[in-house]
């Protein structure tokens, strides 16, 4: 990078292996740098830097609203809906349900074999997961 003011001129150099930066003196050619060339060169790199703050702080926040949508998609559980709640097969037989531990007899088995009351399992399915509570098989 060059830079030029009334007091002198002085050259930027990085050195890439060591990311070391050094100022050097040098020479000015005043043909070739005017102090008005010098002041739209500034100026064009202060718009350049402008752009690509913009340019970053819009992609940052695209990146950040893309996360949280991800997130809150991954929370997200499927869930059956009533009517292919109503579809599950009922089962009368007296057994203690793994969410409330109460002996009710009217019961839904699930695919997996686990039997639930439907006030418990309905709730469960329809609210939370499609998913069995004891073994996560998917209803």
């Amino acid at each position: 990078m060059f830079m030029q003011s009334s007091v002198g001129a002085v050259q930027i150099r990085r050195n890439n292996q060591t990311d070391n930066i050094s100022l050097v003196e040098v020479e000015v050619d005043e043909d070739r740098y005017s102090s008005r060339e010098y002041e739209i060169y500034m100026e064009e790199l202060v718009s350049s830097l402008n752009r690509d703050m913009e340019n970053y702080m819009f992609l940052e926040t695209a990146l950040i609203n893309a996360i949280n949508e991800s997130i809150q998609l991954s929370n997200v559980k499927p869930k059956i809906t009533v009517e292919n709640f109503e579809k599950l097969e009922k089962c009368n037989d007296i057994t203690n349900c793994s969410i409330c531990f109460e002996n009710i007899k009217d019961n839904v088995k699930l695919k997996c074999g686990h039997i639930y009351c439907s006030v418990c399992i309905k709730k469960w399915l329809t609210e939370r997961s499609n998913t069995c509570p004891t073994c996560r098989a998917e209803i």
